[in-house]
């Protein structure tokens, strides 16, 4: 299976994501995700891990955030 086709397939996923909560026994009306990856999904730790490893890169790159003893922390 090509990235392309994953890509896509991942994204029409989590782009048309809806669940229901349960409480006592008794469910919610349905409600649309619109951020986030799906709790106990088996790939949501990798793509947590992915987005964030990403988004550290680049704030790593970007020279934002302060220093303490010339060790930059950013996050």
């Amino acid at each position: 299976m090509s990235t392309a086709k994953i890509s896509a397939t991942l994204y029409e996923w989590y782009e048309n994501s809806s669940i229901y909560v349960k409480w006592n026994n008794v469910f919610s009306d349905m409600v649309n995700l619109y951020h986030g990856v799906r709790q106990g999904g088996i790939l949501s730790p990798i793509l947590f891990a992915l987005y964030v490893d990403k988004m550290l890169c680049e704030l790593n790159s970007s020279e934002l955030g302060c220093n303490f003893q010339d060790f930059p922390i950013t996050a």
